[in-house]
């Protein structure tokens, strides 16, 4: 099933997994037009376009209109989905916070310049198995790929499949966050837990099928610049399968870069576009990948505005010496992992840190405790 969702750098055409037609298929999003082997993808955090969204934006403009232009001007761009698109499903119970966003607001993640939404959290299953299913046939519905959760473990554990460049990219989804009861079971609606031997399994199987494999994980402790004990050693074992990326979300605030011999590791991106009218830690994160042939090549790190009082809902990129306190906490937190990022501007003259993946090059392998 293929239906015609626009143009993004170039594409004419993009492929949906007819999901709620109980067909168990990935089919491949076809995104830019020429076979170059080049392409680029843009990550940002956590996503939560929720009710507030719907009293503090003016009509037409919604809150991605800033970071808009970075996504689209990526091939590939994927994000972290915090709460289920639903009206329906009854609200789980003895749960501190629980999320919902009307399926209304789906608009805004089709015209972010988002194409992959990870559903592998701690709240896409806050209003049920329904709220589950009801994210899953909106986002299909609009030609969004999704990874990371499903109506049982087989189909959450089944890769999303984008073409850029003439190269297959898959992306998975891990969750490692309470409660375990969102976990998908053989017959249980979930998320897929993100246990070693799963994110092993799973990263050789798509690499199999794809030229570059990135995974999206959940993540680590709430407002928590430091990394639990469990991260380094997962995120070892998914770049040795085979990943090229993997990018963390979950803490709400960064956390550092790692590079683990030819892929890297961001722990942390914060916040992108979350609900709330508090100011949070000025701390979040946009990724841009660069790949060559399948091949990663440069990750550059930009610092966001995601203060919703600062930006009047609309989180932004940080330009000049506004960006210099994010920056220089994230070179401070990647030092501490060993991995040494530059300070510099990007092609487009913005601020940011970057690191250089290739020939000549020297990596350490292996992840491992994080130091004390």
């Amino acid at each position: 099933m293929v239906i015609e969702t626009g143009v993004k750098s170039g594409a004419v055409v993009r492929a949906v997994r007819p999901a709620l037609l109980g067909l168990g298929l990935v089919f491949l999003t076809l995104a830019g037009n020429a076979d170059t082997g080049a392409f680029t993808v843009a990550v940002i955090g956590d996503v939560l376009p929720g009710v507030r969204y719907d009293t503090r934006t003016e009509a037409g403009e919604g809150p991605f209109r800033n970071l808009t232009p970075w996504l689209s001007r990526a091939d590939i761009a994927a994000a972290n989905l915090e709460g289920p698109l639903t009206a329906r499903g009854v609200r789980i119970r003895g749960k501190k916070f629980t999320f919902r966003v009307p399926p209304t607001n789906a608009r805004w993640l089709v015209s972010s310049g988002l194409d992959i939404l990870g559903l592998a959290n701690n709240h896409v299953l806050d209003y049920g198995p329904v709220g589950l299913a009801d994210t899953i046939e909106t986002l299909s519905r609009y030609g969004l790929l999704w990874c990371g959760a499903g109506r049982d473990i087989t189909e959450a554990r089944r890769p999303a499949m984008i073409r850029a460049g003439g190269m297959r990219v898959a992306f998975l989804a891990y969750n490692l966050t309470y409660p375990k009861s969102y976990y998908a079971t053989g017959s249980r609606p979930g998320t897929v837990y993100g246990d070693a031997a799963t994110i092993r399994e799973d990263v050789i199987a798509a690499r199999k099928n794809a030229d570059a494999v990135i995974v999206l994980m959940h993540w680590s402790k709430e407002k928590s610049h430091e990394l639990r004990q469990y991260q380094r050693p997962l995120a070892s074992t998914a770049i040795e399968a085979g990943a090229a990326l993997v990018v963390g979300a979950h803490p709400h605030v960064m956390q550092g870069i790692e590079r683990i011999g030819s892929g890297i590791v961001a722990y942390s991106l914060g916040d992108a576009v979350f609900g709330g009218a508090l100011r949070r830690a000025e701390d979040s994160l946009l990724l841009r990948a660069v790949f060559s042939g399948g091949a990663l090549s440069m990750v550059e790190l930009f610092a966001l505005q995601t203060s919703n009082v600062d930006t009047e809902f609309a989180p932004r990129v940080r330009t000049g010496e506004d960006a210099d306190p994010a920056l220089k906490m994230l070179v401070d937190l990647s030092a501490g992992l060993g991995c040494v990022l530059r300070r510099g501007q990007s092609a487009e003259g913005t601020p940011c840190a970057s690191i250089t993946i290739g020939p000549g090059v020297p990596a350490p392998s292996g992840g491992g405790s994080p130091r004390p």
